[in-house]
């Protein structure tokens, strides 16, 4: 087993459990994601484009961007507090409607969300 990259992912496990100790999978899945579509397309993915390339089903991936938007989940009334057990959104994606579609949701980067992909990058091993 080469060390340097097992260093590289244990740091890269480290930098996403500060950002929320249980971070899921699915979560880093559509981070890097949106980042690589971006960096490849010039442009903010849509909902659907996310979740074909990972291979989620779009309604789960529509419940994984809100919640690492700046929403949080669950079917809370107006003024309500959040149950203890509902998961927190994150802050690292942005949600803006398509200027086309306006049915289609565009997924981008919030600045911690960029600050987080650039921290996790500089951890791998080429």
């Amino acid at each position: 087993m080469d060390q340097k990259a097992i260093l590289s992912l244990t740091r890269i496990i480290n930098e996403l459990r500060m950002i929320e100790p249980d971070f899921p999978a699915s979560y880093a899945a559509a981070l890097f994601s949106v980042a690589k579509h971006i960096s490849t397309h010039g442009e903010e993915p849509s909902v659907g484009e996310i979740a074909d390339s990972i291979g989620i089903y779009r309604p789960s991936m529509s419940r994984i961007v809100l919640s690492m938007s700046d929403r949080r989940l669950g079917n809370r009334k107006s003024g309500e507090a959040p149950s203890e057990n509902s998961r927190k959104s994150v802050g690292l994606l942005t949600r803006t409607p398509d200027p086309n579609d306006l049915r289609m949701i565009r997924v981008g980067l919030t600045p911690k969300g960029r600050g987080l992909v650039n921290r996790l990058t500089d951890h791998l091993v080429v």
